[in-house]
């Protein structure tokens, strides 16, 4: 397909989240393709189950087979980076931000569900970094605040 033809102030973002299913193999592959089919950009869910749910969630395992260790998205990151490929990533938690932070990646996106997370909030304002806001299902007073935050 070829490079992004729309105007230059369009970035069209390849959604990778975790459809890679816990395999870094296929989450390599997707970013690769995403690229060569003319994305700008993509975009994974970085997450620790134990950090964004309890052991007894229902679920917690389903969670934890599906996410990637510290050394795999590190791994992951420099085969992309090594070809200029530009990263966002969701960041569901605290170590989770750090991993993407370490990574350089190149920007962030809050989910929905963070948007009172003033501490997370505060780690991700960087005027050198895009962050994008995910406000489904959120009030505009959550929106507001996680805005003046930003």
């Amino acid at each position: 397909m070829g490079k992004n033809q729309l105007t230059k102030n369009t970035e069209v973002i390849a959604e990778i989240a975790n459809s890679h299913q816990g395999s870094a193999s296929s989450a390599l592959k997707l970013a690769k393709a995403s690229v060569k089919s003319g994305a700008d950009a993509i975009k994974f869910q970085i997450y620790f189950a134990d950090e964004m749910l309890s052991k007894d969630h229902p679920r917690f395992s389903h969670f934890k087979n599906q996410s990637f260790n510290e050394n795999t998205w590190n791994n992951l990151f420099q085969k992309l980076k090594r070809k200029k490929t530009k990263i966002y990533c969701d960041v569901f938690g605290v170590k989770a931000f750090k991993l993407a932070k370490k990574n350089n990646v190149d920007g962030y996106k809050i989910h929905s569900s963070d948007l009172n997370n003033i501490h997370l909030l505060n780690l991700i304002k960087d005027p050198r970094k895009k962050v994008f806001i995910s406000s489904g299902g959120s009030t505009l007073s959550e929106i507001a605040f996680a805005v003046k935050i930003l």
